[in-house]
């Protein structure tokens, strides 16, 4: 038995959508980024420690108990059915947390990263006013 066309493009569509849209989202929002990183190089200001792409090492553990926990629900869910293949659904974010986890718990040994001592709090080049500037977003 083979699903009618009608079916499969109604299915489709809205999963197409979806990707596209999120796609453009997140396109969108690195561009935002990058512009910003931008208009701080123009000002002679260095960008916000956090905007330059170092993370902190207990976010990475954070991010792994909740995918841990996710995993181990989806897990015992599935095991109510019984034991197959279908559990890999739920092992597959198990895993993926309990790396994250031992990730950040290295990360936290090693030391959390501060920003480096010659990192300037005020902003260089106080000799132009930010109106000196044509800014076009």
């Amino acid at each position: 038995m083979f699903l009618d066309e009608d079916i499969v493009i109604a299915i489709t569509i809205p999963f197409m959508i979806m990707f596209i849209v999120s796609t453009v989202a997140v396109v969108f929002i690195r561009m935002l980024k990058h512009r910003e990183i931008i208009e701080y190089a123009k000002r002679g200001m260095y960008p916000p420690y956090q905007m330059v792409g170092s993370k902190v090492p207990t976010e990475s553990f954070k991010n792994g108990i909740t995918t841990t926990g996710v995993g181990l629900g989806i897990t015992f869910g599935l095991s109510l059915i019984g034991i197959g293949v279908w559990l890999i659904a739920g092992f597959i974010p198990l895993f993926v947390g309990l790396s994250l986890m031992v990730r950040g718990w290295l990360e936290m040994q090693a030391g959390v990263q501060d920003p480096p001592e010659d990192w300037p709090d005020e902003p260089i080049g106080f000799e132009k006013q930010p109106e000196d500037f044509d800014i076009k977003l």
